[in-house]
C-alpha cells in the first residue's frame, strides 16, 4: 500500500490474476483497489488469468462497451475508461449486456 500510495500517474491496476489462484496466495486486490478508491483515488480496475497453462483461461478479463465488435472499438473503449469515461470494467463471471 506505501508503494501504491506513493505513485502517481497511474489510472488502473490489476485487482484479480487467475493464475494466482492455483498457487499459494489469493487472487484477488480487492482490499487494495478499495483503500485506495476511499482514500479519494480515482483507480480503473483490471482482471487478467495470463494464461500460462490450458486451465488458465478465461478466469479474468475485461469487458468494454462497445457499439462494434472491432479491435479499433475495444481500444477506444479500454482507453476511454483510463480516461475515466468509464467504458469497461473487470470480470470473473458476470457479465452485463445492453440491447440497442
Amino acid at each position: 500500500m506505501e508503494r501504491l500510495r506513493g505513485w502517481s500517474g497511474y489510472l488502473g491496476m490489476e485487482i484479480y490474476n487467475g493464475v494466482i489462484g492455483r498457487l499459494e496466495s489469493s487472487a484477488y486486490a480487492l482490499g487494495k483497489w478499495e483503500t485506495l478508491l476511499s482514500e479519494g483515488r480515482c483507480v480503473w480496475e483490471l482482471a487478467n488469468d495470463d494464461s500460462h497453462e490450458a486451465s488458465d483461461v478465461a478466469l479474468g478479463w475485461n469487458v468494454a462497451c462497445v457499439l462494434e465488435r472491432t479491435c479499433e472499438a475495444i481500444v477506444a473503449a479500454l482507453r476511454a475508461a483510463m480516461l475515466r469515461a468509464g467504458r469497461c470494467y473487470a470480470a470473473t463471471g458476470v457479465g452485463i449486456t445492453n440491447k440497442h
